[in-house]
């Protein structure tokens, strides 16, 4: 978001940050949450895994990230399920964290709109419902910033 108040870029495309004050936004669809993990693994897991299923596992934990709370919820979840995650690193990047699944390395809970990956073909992907804690992509803008047509002709397409 500093990229948005010093003018570096005139919108942007984030996950809905706790401080939207200054800046005007436009709410897309809610995406839930996906489990991924390395078809090594996927035959010790039910059809719809669990958190208490899952604990025993590596995890790759989403980092945390100032502004949001997915990370916190996550750990919240569990702690809710009496497990605690086996957790062997954070990461906050989705591509380096969905390699590391692709390696056999571990398992992630991330939002859905982030698993795109060239990794794919070695993944199983599971809609996760029970960390019910869905994610909400904004668009956003600075409050009265001057921009050009097509920023504007942009904005006003979203709905």
């Amino acid at each position: 978001m500093p990229q948005l108040q010093g003018d570096a870029i005139l919108r942007c495309l984030l996950l809905r940050p706790s401080n939207t004050e200054q800046y005007e936004t436009k709410t897309l669809k809610e995406e839930p949450n996906i489990l991924i993990v390395s078809n090594r693994w996927t035959t010790s897991l039910s059809t719809q895994p669990t958190l208490k299923e899952i604990a025993h596992l590596p995890f790759i934990m989403l980092g945390a990230m100032e502004g949001y709370s997915f990370h916190g919820d996550l750990l919240k979840a569990f702690e809710k399920h009496g497990v605690k995650p086996n957790i062997i690193i954070e990461c906050k990047d989705i591509p380096l964290l969905v390699a590391l699944v692709n390696r056999g390395l571990g398992i992630p809970i991330i939002p859905r709109m982030n698993y795109k990956s060239l990794f794919v073909e070695h993944l199983k992907i599971y809609e996760f419902s029970q960390f019910d804690f869905n994610v909400e992509p904004v668009l956003m803008k600075l409050k009265d910033a001057p921009i050009s047509k097509a920023a504007t002709k942009f904005w006003e397409m979203v709905k």
